[in-house]
């Protein structure tokens, strides 16, 4: 061993752990030595050989080599050791320490492992640890130093976190499994795939996290940590925003759990239209805002106004949208037959960028729409020569109506002369027949025209013509024309004035010429101031109707360079003339309803060429609708109304009313006036019911029809249309059926059983009538809920002692659905025997519960609509705990009436909220007489109640399910609620808090006295019934043992004898047992080949069976068993199946020693030594069978097998006896039948019995006074063989010999 120096400093505590020394220090020392010439006899005693083997999972100081001493120098010295070398160098923490005593000649240390660092097998499996030893009483003496191995050995150890307990967050927003942690774990002894996470648990219970892919590396386990897909996250609503998992790795065998805080951080979410999808439907003809976008943004702090954006389907709708979310109708509008259908698509979006969408379905409504003139364009320009002649075409107008109505247009002409019209069935603009253009006078004209079908006109369109200056030819523009003169006319009078007219403002001269010649005579011609002819009769012309009727006057007007003619013919009326109307056809139009008096617009003009006008007669000719008119006659005739029209009463359109005027001679006109009724808006649209009631299921789809409102007009002509009014979210109206149609899915438990709203029917007027109806609609409940329990963790006690039947509590949920849907029924979720629940979610007990114990249910709900909905499971914790050990009787001066539900938990706040942390529990509330009202009686009753305390609440928590519960002791609660110990409340007990629970007395529910754990507990009671049992069976045998047969105390003494060492008795009992003995060794030997049975009673069983101890009978039955004293186990029975005849039997001869021979006593000393010999020099006997301990048997097979692999071949014979307690041994032989209760047939004296064994017969009588021979051997098996003597009933052997052994105690 190699030998160093160092210095130690002296006066070193008594108890140390030291360093390593340094390289420099151990050569210091050695140069000291060599310096001092003294060699080292310092000797290190170190375990031979020097190597420690030492687990890796030792603890912190645990030994690893003990006892380092030194010796050598003396008894004066003071050895001082020292750690000086680690290889491999750990470091600058070492995982070894040195730790010794006092420095002396009798100190020693030991080397103790440091954990942390601690030993690491996949690290360093083995170290050389250097250790020094020092005289401190002798420097010279130099150091020694000794080398321990340390070999470490590899502890199955279980994988580990690298990156756990560890914190992270998670955005609210997250949808779909989404990692967000990645968790890495390793295992030092299993390959990484051998790795798999769980989550063990969470709190709070069930949140929404799961285990990902798992990726497996050469050096660890990565798994991804995810959000479930559901139920997700909402940081404004969700109860909590922090969650903790418990993850787990596992290689199979060893686990470990650590810790991964999640946070849910708020994430800025998009803005939410609230309103749409929606429908609506509007009018074709509508104009501006039409619709509004709700929305809503659900974070806590806004991001601000959003803006909005629309799409339409079909693209580029006449749609808009400002900036506060209205709906806009644009140019050019809305067109039913164009497309009666858009889909506005509305965007949305925060100031973040975040969007929403929806889309507004919008129904278009045919409105009657007017022609459209369609080649109108603005700025359109047509010009007109001054020259054109009468009816020229100068546009044709072409115009669309949507409706495909007939239509005719109209034309109103800027300025209006009159020189254009149009043609109401072409459609064509033409110059009227006498067309006064002039360029000089109007350059330009504006033409509007409008076209209109039976109801409605279209937009008016501009037509600019231009009159284009010519020389035109002059007019005469009422030519030709006919006049009439009477025949007897005298006086000169014109009779026409010609209308000439120049556009070129020339001046017209005018000549005629009349046919016949002879007339021209009679007529002249002038030029009038305003460029007109007027021509006239002269005086007293001389007219004859019966020569001459009619005169034809040709007049012609000349500018100067053209000439217009026109023919004027006269005829001459023979007199007298009737007066004529001038416009004896016409129509009036009139709006119904009319007041009475109202004046009708007549032309009553009249022509009487012989009469004055004043002598002429009107009148109104009388017909059937005459009497809706008064008519007022004279000069100045005048129609009124005389009575209201109404047009609903059908009249005829038009309907004719006929009137007359007639001369002083008789002479008469009729003027004809159609009446056209025009309809008003005097009537409304009437529902047919004042209020209409329907029905729908919840969460019915778009489009389900809910009920039909139906309304009529009297006004002939109306179209009745529907809406509501207000719109609304959940329903929509057909506006031409009234058919109410599901907009959106509506739920019952939000909105209630029943909504209402008002229909509004509406005419197609302008402005239109309405009315309207209320709406009911009962909403129909569907089973669309599941029970929702009122707490996912229930946690209660009860009374240990409480009979089967007892209730205990109840748990509740609740289902939003209503009637059948919402009855909630409850039931177990997983079988329990102890205890059951009804469908009321009434908890009873089973059968008898166990005391201080912990039971846990899990139940769920179900409704009872269709389908049914299932609850989540709840979770139950029952308690139960021992009554008189916890139950304290709090008297209260109220009544029993007055403490509801309300008012107990408020009194067990006030408990908790003073004895904090104790939990308080009501166990039961009962009333009782007042004997002696106390002084802060309240009222005139006194209620007990019955209560016990926990001592804290943190097993009300799921997460601390599996915590134990802890009640806190009677006294102890007597103690702190009282003053006196006769229950005097504590003046804590008289806070205001307690103001409306006066307590008046605490006092233990059960007494001390009243607890008797013998009587009173049914454990008690139990150890009652099993020392009866006990002891009955006790006395039973004992009984049986005395009267058993014949001899029985002698028998019983023999077996105590057998069983005890004489030695160890004392009194009558020792000299009984002695005298037997004797009697024992006094029989003879009988000299006979004895077949041989084996017990084995060694500690274990033997490995083999001796082959001494076969058989050696040719088929005997023997058996195996192995056991203590007083109690055998039986391994079996086996038949020896070698036919070998009684001669040739196998020599039981102990080997090298001389057979037993005949009469040979165990007095002898060659017997005794031979059966020593042979007892001890068989190491079979003391090998065991097994390791496993006495109470294990064979089975059948396994008998066998051992058998036959020991001494086969053999079979057993008697299986089901395999493990059975037997007390004596022996060898059947076949032709036993009648059987003792071990087996074996009983022998008794002076009997004799007839044995055969396979053609060997011996009958042998047994004599009276058998002897027997007995080897005993200090802790071994000794065996012996006796005879049976008259008395006997022990079992026998084949040759009336029974086989004894025993076991020296």
């Amino acid at each position: 061993m190699k030998r160093e120096t160092v210095i130690v400093p002296p006066g070193l505590p008594g108890r140390y752990a030291f360093p390593r020394l340094t390289s420099s220090s151990i050569f210091l020392a050695v140069i000291l030595t060599l310096m001092s010439g003294t060699e080292a006899i310092i000797n290190l005693d170190l375990p031979i050989p020097a190597v420690e083997v030492v687990n890796e999972g030792i603890l912190h100081g645990g030994t690893i080599c003990p006892n380092i001493g030194a010796s050598g120098q003396g008894a004066g010295a003071q050895y001082f050791f020292a750690l000086t070398a680690v290889l491999p160098d750990p470091g600058l923490t070492s995982p070894f320490e040195l730790v010794q005593g006092i420095p002396s000649d009798t100190n020693t240390a030991e080397v103790r492992a440091v954990v942390p660092p601690g030993l690491n097998y996949e690290v360093e499996s083995r170290y050389e640890l250097t250790i020094t030893v020092v005289d401190l009483n002798d420097a010279p003496a130099g150091t020694v130093s000794g080398t321990l191995t340390v070999d470490v050995t590899d502890d199955p150890e279980r994988p580990y976190f690298t990156n756990l307990p560890s914190q992270c967050s998670i955005g609210e927003s997250v949808t779909v499994p989404d990692t967000f942690k990645l968790v890495t774990a390793m295992d030092d002894d299993s390959p990484p795939t051998e790795i798999s996470f769980s989550i063990a648990g969470t709190n709070p219970f069930g949140a929404p996290f799961q285990i990902g892919n798992v990726i497996y590396s050469p050096g660890d386990a990565v798994a991804e940590i995810q959000n479930a897909p559901y139920p997700g996250f909402d940081y404004e609503t969700q109860f909590n925003d922090l969650y903790e998992l418990y993850i787990a790795v596992s290689d199979g065998t060893l686990a470990m759990t650590s810790t991964l805080t999640v946070s849910i951080f708020d994430e800025n979410e998009p803005v939410r239209i609230t309103n749409l999808p929606d429908t609506t439907s509007v009018s074709e003809n509508i104009v501006g805002n039409f619709f509004q976008v709700e929305w809503d943004d659900e974070d806590i702090f806004d991001a601000g106004t959003p803006t909005f954006s629309i799409s339409t389907v079909p693209s580029n709708g006449p749609f808009s949208v400002d900036v506060s979310g209205n709906i806009q109708m644009v140019t050019p509008g809305l067109d039913y037959l164009s497309n009666n259908h858009w889909t506005v698509n509305v965007y949305i979006e925060d100031p973040d960028g975040l969007t929403d969408s929806g889309q507004l379905q919008v129904q278009v409504i045919d409105v009657n729409m007017g022609p459209e003139i369609i080649n109108m364009p603005a700025g359109i320009t047509v010009q007109v020569g001054e020259f054109s002649s009468a009816g020229s075409d100068i546009f044709n107008v072409e115009a669309f109506d949507e409706d495909a109505d007939e239509y005719f247009c109209a034309l109103f002409t800027n300025p209006s002369d009159g020189n254009f019209a149009i043609n109401s069935s072409s459609n064509v603009i033409y110059v009227v027949d006498e067309p006064t253009l002039d360029f000089e006078t109007t350059s330009s004209y504006t033409l509007t025209v409008t076209c209109h079908d039976n109801v409605d006109s279209g937009l008016p369109r501009d037509l600019t013509v231009e009159v284009v200056n010519e020389n035109e030819n002059p007019e005469i523009r009422n030519l030709p024309a006919t006049v009439t003169v009477p025949e007897d006319a005298v006086n000169m009078s014109p009779i026409f004035v010609a209308d000439g007219y120049d556009v070129d403002g020339d001046k017209l001269n005018y000549v005629i010429a009349v046919s016949p010649a002879h007339g021209l005579a009679k007529f002249f011609v002038a030029n009038t101031a305003s460029n007109d002819a007027q021509i006239s009769i002269v005086d007293n012309p001389g007219f004859d109707f019966e020569s001459t009727t009619q005169y034809t006057v040709t007049l012609s007007a000349s500018d100067g360079a053209l000439t217009a003619t026109g023919t004027l013919n006269v005829d001459i009326v023979d007199i007298e003339e009737p007066p004529r109307f001038l416009n004896n056809n016409q129509e009036v139009m009139l709006d119904e309803e009319q007041a009475t008096g109202t004046l009708v617009s007549v032309d009553w003009s009249v022509i009487d060429v012989d009469d004055p006008l004043n002598s002429l007669v009107y009148d109104m000719i009388g017909g059937t609708y005459t009497p809706y008119f008064r008519f007022i006659g004279g000069s100045n005739p005048k129609l009124k109304i005389a009575r209201t029209m109404d047009y609903e009463d059908n009249f005829p359109v038009p309907f004719n009313v006929l009137f007359s005027v007639t001369d002083p001679a008789g002479g008469r006109d009729y003027l004809s006036l159609d009446v056209y009724l025009l309809d008003i808006n005097d009537n409304s649209p009437v529902f047919s019911q004042s209020q209409y009631i329907g029905s729908v299921y919840e969460m019915e789809t778009y489009g389900f029809s809910v009920l039909h409102v139906s309304a009529s007009d009297d006004d002939v002509a109306d179209t009745v249309t529907y809406d509501i009014s207000p719109t609304s979210p959940f329903f929509a109206a057909d506006p031409q059926s009234g058919d109410v149609t599901v907009k959106q899915a509506i739920d019952r438990e939000t909105v209630g059983d029943v909504i209402h709203f008002t229909m509004i029917a509406s005419d197609n007027r302008s402005p239109p009538s309405t009315r309207t109806a209320n709406v009911q609609v009962i909403v129909v409940d569907i089973n669309d809920n599941a029970p929702k329990f009122q707490k996912d963790f229930w946690n209660w006690e009860i009374r240990y002692d409480a009979t089967a039947g007892s209730y205990v509590k109840s748990v509740t949920a609740t289902d939003a659905d209503s009637s059948i849907n919402g009855a909630i029924t409850y039931k177990m979720y997983l079988v329990n025997l102890d205890f059951a629940i009804d469908k009321d979610g009434k908890v009873y007990t089973e059968r008898d519960l166990r005391p201080s114990h912990q039971y846990t249910l899990v139940c769920n709900a179900h409704d009872n609509g269709n389908p049914v909905q299932v609850s989540h499971v709840t979770m139950i914790r029952i308690d139960t705990y021992i009554p008189w050990f916890v139950l304290v009787d709090v008297y209260i001066g109220t009544n029993l009436n007055d403490l509801t539900s309300t008012r107990r938990q408020e009194l067990i706040e006030a408990l908790n909220s003073i004895y904090q942390p104790w939990f308080f529990r009501i166990s039961s509330v009962r009333s009782m007489s007042d004997q002696n009202p106390p002084t802060r009686r309240l009222l005139q009753e006194v209620v007990i109640v019955e209560m016990y305390a926990l001592t804290n609440n943190n097993t009300e928590y799921q997460s601390n399910v599996t915590a134990a519960k802890e009640f806190v002791y009677y006294s102890d609660l007597v103690s702190a609620m009282t003053i006196h110990s006769d229950g005097t409340p504590s003046d804590i007990l008289s806070v205001p808090a307690f103001d409306d629970f006066p307590v008046i007395r605490v006092e233990p529910t059960y007494g001390k006295d009243d607890i008797n754990w013998w009587l009173d507990t049914k454990e008690g009671i139990a150890t009652i019934c099993v020392i009866i049992l006990l002891s009955l069976l006790v006395f039973s045998y004992l009984v049986y043992l005395c009267f058993r047969k014949r001899q029985s105390w002698q028998r019983l003494l023999k077996r105590c004898c057998h069983q005890c060492d004489c030695k160890k008795t004392t009194g009558r009992l020792r000299s009984l047992c002695k005298k037997q003995e004797k009697v024992e060794n006094k029989k003879d030997i009988p000299q006979v080949t004895l077949p041989v049975a084996w017990e084995g009673k060694a500690v274990k069983r033997p490995m083999t069976i001796p082959s001494d101890t076969l058989p050696p009978t040719n088929e005997g039955t023997f058996e195996l068993r192995y056991g203590n004293r007083p109690h055998y186990t039986m391994l079996g029975s086996a038949t020896y199946l070698n036919n070998q005849s009684k001669d040739n039997a196998p020599d039981l001869q102990p080997p090298n020693q001389e057979r037993l021979s005949s009469g040979s006593t165990m007095s002898d000393p060659r017997t005794r030594s031979a059966a020593r010999s042979w007892l001890q020099s068989d190491q079979s006997i003391n090998r065991g069978l097994s390791s496993r301990g006495n109470s294990e048997t064979w089975s059948a097979s396994d008998a066998t097998v051992k058998l036959n692999q020991m001494h086969g071949p053999y079979r057993l014979s008697s299986p089901d006896r395999l493990g059975v307690p037997v007390r004596q041994v022996g060898i059947n032989t076949p032709e036993d039948d009648t059987k003792s209760s071990s087996g074996h047939q009983p022998l008794h004296a002076k009997e004799r019995q007839s044995r055969s064994h396979s053609g060997y017969s011996a009958r042998q009588r047994i004599d009276e006074s058998p002897t027997a021979v007995e080897a005993r051997s200090p802790n071994t098996v000794a065996y012996g063989i006796e005879t049976s003597n008259a008395a006997g009933n022990d079992r026998v052997n084949g040759s009336g010999y029974r086989m004894r052994s025993w076991r020296k105690q």
